[in-house]
């Protein structure tokens, strides 16, 4: 006898479900080792299956199902729920439709602020390099060591004036001109 026809019958016993103990662990055992089995152990399962949907019932009694339809009818009905109007969908796609707008303007109102900001601070930038500027002429201007000369040129029928103010502590220099005379086009003073 061959080692599959030995568990044969333990393989139809499993597939029903009555199989316990120490035969269903050394039939466990030996589905862990042979594909065959465990291919037979499954089909025998399918078939079962098929068995317990091909058979009828028992039919209950007339009386039984008299009973129950009674008691059924006696249940009080529930009242279905009335459907909501039509309106109450159209609010909803309002209020969608309403916070699309709402967000539109508020991502609108943020891109203009936004603008806004990068203006302000590009401004206030320029402002604070002018200010530098400023301080350090004053700081030159009012510097203890201070010197201030006065240029006049010679030779010339208008008298322009000219006035430097150097300090060497603030590492400044200021050259201040007026009375200058008019220069040709493209050139500066």
């Amino acid at each position: 006898m061959s080692v599959h026809q030995q568990f044969a019958e333990d393989l139809a016993l499993d597939s029903l479900g009555c199989l316990e103990g120490a035969e269903k662990a050394a039939l466990e055992k030996h589905l862990d080792e042979c594909p065959s089995c465990r291919r037979e152990l499954e089909q025998l399962r399918g078939d079962a299956a098929l068995l317990a949907l091909s058979a009828s019932g028992p039919r209950p009694p007339a009386r039984a199902k008299t009973r129950l339809m009674a008691a059924i009818a006696k249940e009080p009905r529930v009242q279905r729920a009335r459907p909501r109007p039509q309106w109450w969908a159209a609010f909803g796609w309002a209020a969608a439709a309403a916070m699309i707008v709402v967000v539109a303007a508020v991502w609108n109102q943020n891109t203009r602020l936004k603008s806004s900001v990068e203006q302000w601070a590009a401004l206030s930038e320029q402002q604070r390099v002018e200010l530098d500027r400023a301080r350090r002429i004053v700081g030159t201007l009012i510097a203890q060591d201070a010197k201030h000369i006065s240029v006049l040129p010679v030779g010339l029928k208008t008298i322009p004036e000219g006035k430097v103010i150097y300090s060497r502590q603030n590492n400044g220099l200021i050259f201040t001109a007026s009375n200058l005379h008019a220069l040709p086009a493209q050139k500066t003073y």
